[in-house]
């Protein structure tokens, strides 16, 4: 009985019931996703001498290499990455001891969150899909992976960072949360047998600009602070 007890709660804290009841709702042909945009910011980090990866730009020369890590936890095709890659998207693989530990993808062009496709602005990146390998996880690989990602963006000469979290996605709204992420906009994709398909406005955040007047500046970010649960069905968010 607690352990039933316990599952539920942490079902509940996580949000992985109401994305179960939005699933099956999803396999009749009715789908209901409420996300919030996030803008990211860049975090100053605190020193951890205990890890020390490495940060590779996955090409059309490496892919096969660098992604062979994750073939025994997650399905993935070096061709479907190839495909990305000549589309002009970035990725970066994360490396720790010799082997590939996490990944992280970046859209220069647009973002697709569901059926809407945005047109980002010239200084504007989409950052998505982020994952750590199970046994890497609450080290604080993720945030280190992020920053990467920030530099390598600032390098193409992009400078503000949108992503999305699926509302129900408490873990990644609580990291985006310590991650000093501003949220834009709360929206809801509706779709109906695959043929109709709505993305409406919610929300505005009437206190992102209150926010920005106030804000100090970056703020320190422990290492280590990733969401504890991972590996969950999110489908626009990311597994730490």
């Amino acid at each position: 009985m607690l352990s039933f007890l316990h599952k539920l709660r942490e079902k509940l804290r996580h949000g992985t019931m109401a994305f179960s009841v939005l699933g099956r709702f999803s396999r009749l042909g009715i789908g209901i996703n409420p996300y919030i945009i996030y803008r990211e910011e860049r975090p100053l980090l605190t020193e951890c001498q205990s890890l020390v990866p490495s940060v590779e730009r996955v090409t059309l020369e490496n892919c096969e290499r660098l992604l062979s890590d994750f073939a025994s936890e997650r399905k993935i095709s070096p061709d479907g990455w190839k495909r990305e890659l000549q589309k002009g998207k970035i990725a970066l693989v994360m490396r720790l001891r010799d082997r590939s530990v996490g990944y992280t993808w970046a859209n220069l062009s647009y973002y697709a969150p569901y059926h809407r496709q945005t047109e980002l602005g010239p200084k504007q990146a989409y950052l998505t899909n982020t994952y750590i390998a199970k046994n890497f996880r609450r080290q604080g690989l993720g945030t280190l992976m992020k920053q990467a990602m920030y530099r390598e963006l600032l390098h193409c000469g992009r400078t503000e960072f949108l992503s999305i979290s699926d509302l129900m996605n408490t873990p990644a709204k609580n990291w985006k949360r310590r991650m000093n992420a501003t949220p834009l906009e709360l929206r809801l994709a509706l779709h109906l047998f695959h043929r109709w398909h709505a993305d409406v406005r919610l929300r505005a955040y009437a206190d992102v600009a209150r926010h920005d007047a106030a804000s100090p500046g970056p703020r320190t970010l422990e290492r280590g602070s990733e969401p504890a649960e991972a590996g969950k069905s999110y489908p626009n968010s990311d597994d730490f």
